[in-house]
């Protein structure tokens, strides 16, 4: 898994049932870490399990990613990218714009960052 694979990044699409499925409820019902390592890259932990690379971005608006785990390469879904969505939708992370250059990025966090949020 490249941080920037050839033809883009897959767009992170909610499978029918998401809600139920055992990923999303995990994601949900445990603790998960989320360390950022770049604009696009995040190192993510449910629970007690194992520690992935999962790349999370938007493109053109819409969420893309994918994880190095076994779950993600079966089911092009898993445990951590639910994670980093649902951090997302909550506001609770800053999801860089592969689509904005790093400069517009960069201006628009100084601005939030100067109003009082957190970059």
């Amino acid at each position: 898994m490249s941080s920037e694979p050839l033809g883009g990044y897959p767009d992170v699409e909610l499978p029918d049932g998401f809600a139920s499925s055992t990923s999303w409820e995990r994601a949900e019902r445990e603790d998960a870490d989320v360390s950022p390592v770049n604009r696009v890259e995040w190192m993510v932990r449910v629970g007690n399990g194992a520690l992935h690379r999962v790349v999370f971005a938007l493109d053109g608006g819409k969420p893309v990613g994918e994880c190095d785990c076994l779950g993600y390469k079966n089911r092009g879904w898993c445990t951590h990218v639910a994670a980093m969505y649902q951090r997302y939708v909550r506001q609770e992370i800053e999801v860089a714009d592969v689509s904005e250059p790093v400069e517009a990025e960069n201006a628009r966090l100084w601005v939030k960052y100067r109003r009082g949020g957190q970059a």
